[in-house]
């Protein structure tokens, strides 16, 4: 049975509201990192700048020694501003309300309390318990890897993301595109004479689209897809377009790889007379066994604190998760508390009590981990 910690609600909430009010926008996330750095030190962790480049680094926290290591990671970025989502905490009806409320900085804050119940309960070991606080999450996901070419390892890792307390198992990799198209400008009443760039790209995208929608799907990740983001090209209605650009998001369910799309652009490409492309952005998918050591101790948790049975599932949105398992050669699964829809939302919350419960279900899923073997 999971043992039970005490959280300590006043500093869960006093961290989650101080983190809010810190704007971290990538690429100026210092602020929050330094904060973070005080705190942890505070509760007598060990702590270790891991940088992405001069002037940003990724912070990790640790306590304790030897095997096994258990990681807790979180991103520390937000999106930008948007309606009531600034970075400026308020609670209102048992709620968090602020940017980062959900997504990170509520779930980062529970990491933090249910670190400084573990402590406060007497624990020395065996094992050391990690806080991984990230960078670049939001954008183009630089920071976690950076950590994974440090070389970091461990033997589980829980990434907090707004799950609603369940636990996903898997998600599709991403990989972010950029297509440009050169073509040949001619008068609009002569489009024969010319090669429309636009219609160059808007092919592209949908030969891209017509193959990967025949790969397979994941039981729980779901399918393989490409979102045409943006299309810019050409100047006038009557004169065709030289030039375009495509933004393409495209989702790659396993057993598919991120490989595996990035393979299909380039042979489409050289296919293409006028093409070229560039991979913005690259995250693994995450395919973990729901049956592993980590999700039993999610689901004993969970049950524990809740009185319910956590759902595995898979999760449509990207996550550091399947960078963790790759690098770290690690059981990772992506839990927290918070609904996905507020991420990024022009009125992000979250449910305070959630936030407590999801601390809870951390110090003691930690604790069970700590004392299993690998």
């Amino acid at each position: 049975m999971a043992r039970p910690f005490a959280i300590d609600r006043a500093f869960l909430l006093d961290t989650a509201v101080s983190l809010v009010n810190i704007e971290s926008v990538a690429p100026g996330e210092h602020a929050v990192i330094d904060a973070l750095e005080s705190l942890a030190v505070n509760l007598g962790m060990k702590t270790r700048r891991i940088p992405l480049e001069p002037g940003r680094d990724n912070l990790l926290a640790s306590v304790g020694e030897g095997y096994p290591v258990v990681c807790l990671d979180a991103h520390v970025d937000t999106v930008p501003p948007s309606g009531r989502s600034v970075p400026k905490a308020t609670i209102e009806g048992g709620r968090l309300l602020g940017l980062g409320a959900c997504d990170d900085k509520g779930p980062l804050a529970a990491m933090l309390a249910a670190v400084k119940a573990l402590i406060e309960s007497g624990w020395n070991g065996p094992g050391r318990i990690d806080l991984l606080m990230t960078l670049e999450e939001e954008t183009v996901g630089r920071g976690i890897r950076a950590v994974a070419d440090s070389g970091y390892q461990c033997d589980y890792a829980i990434c907090a993301e707004p799950t609603n307390l369940r636990i996903a198992v898997a998600h599709p990799g991403l990989v972010f595109l950029e297509v440009r198209a050169e073509g040949r400008a001619a008068h609009g009443s002569l489009p024969e004479k010319g090669v429309n760039a636009v219609e160059l790209a808007h092919g592209f995208v949908e030969d891209m689209r017509r193959t990967i929608a025949s790969w397979p799907k994941h039981p729980l990740a779901g399918y393989s897809s490409v979102n045409l983001g943006a299309l810019h090209g050409g100047d006038r209605p009557n004169r065709v377009p030289d030039h375009a650009t495509a933004l393409i998001d495209v989702r790659v369910a396993p057993p598919k790889t991120v490989q595996d799309a990035a393979r299909l652009t380039a042979n489409l490409a050289q296919k293409r007379s006028g093409i070229k492309t560039n991979v913005v952005m690259m995250g693994e998918a995450l395919d973990t066994d729901p049956k592993g050591v980590l999700v039993g101790a999610l689901r004993k948790a969970a049950l524990a604190v809740t009185g319910k049975r956590a759902r595995t599932v898979g999760w449509r949105a990207w996550s550091e998760a399947g960078v963790l398992q790759g690098a770290a050669r690690s059981q990772v699964a992506v839990f927290g508390p918070g609904q996905l829809e507020q991420a990024h939302s022009s009125d992000e919350f979250i449910d305070v009590e959630q936030l407590r419960a999801s601390a809870e279900i951390y110090a003691r899923a930690v604790s069970l981990l700590l004392e299993s073997k690998k």
